[in-house]
């Protein structure tokens, strides 16, 4: 299975928001680690749950700063958010014999992941540079608006 290699071209320019995807880039590769290794079923689940977890983690920190922000395309961010971890969830249920979960896995995980970065949270990444200043951690923002 191939592996998520991290490429400059996926920073987005928002420091926290690339350490994130890095984290979810190393999830990815230990999920296709263990599959590579014939791990067993329930371990395999278990890292998509873990990834899941914290893919649910990072999308709720972006949306916060785009309603903080008032990201003119949350709308459509949020859609593509919601898409990606239905395509994710969707590797949990039973699938009939036919059902390639490597092939699948893959596809899913690895395009949609890149192809998100490299579209819309470049965009994103664009927008809040313009409003976050440099030395402020937009973290201060996510988690002020949750008091």
């Amino acid at each position: 299975m191939s592996e998520l290699t991290w490429h400059p071209i996926y920073n987005i320019g928002i420091h926290e928001i690339d350490l994130q995807h890095k984290t979810l880039f190393a999830m990815c590769n230990n999920l296709f680690t263990l599959i590579d290794q014939g791990a067993e079923q329930h371990k395999v689940e278990e890292l998509i749950s873990d990834f899941l977890g914290y893919l649910t983690y990072h999308n709720s920190f972006e949306e916060k700063l785009m309603k903080v922000f008032e990201y003119p395309n949350l709308k459509t961010h949020l859609i593509e958010h919601h898409a990606f971890v239905a395509k994710i969830r969707d590797l949990l249920k039973p699938h009939d014999d036919s059902f390639n979960f490597e092939a699948s896995a893959q596809q899913r995980v690895l395009e949609s992941l890149t192809e998100h970065i490299s579209g819309d949270d470049l965009e994103l990444g664009s927008f809040l540079a313009k409003h976050i200043p440099e030395n402020v951690n937009p973290r201060s923002f996510v988690f002020s608006e949750q008091r």
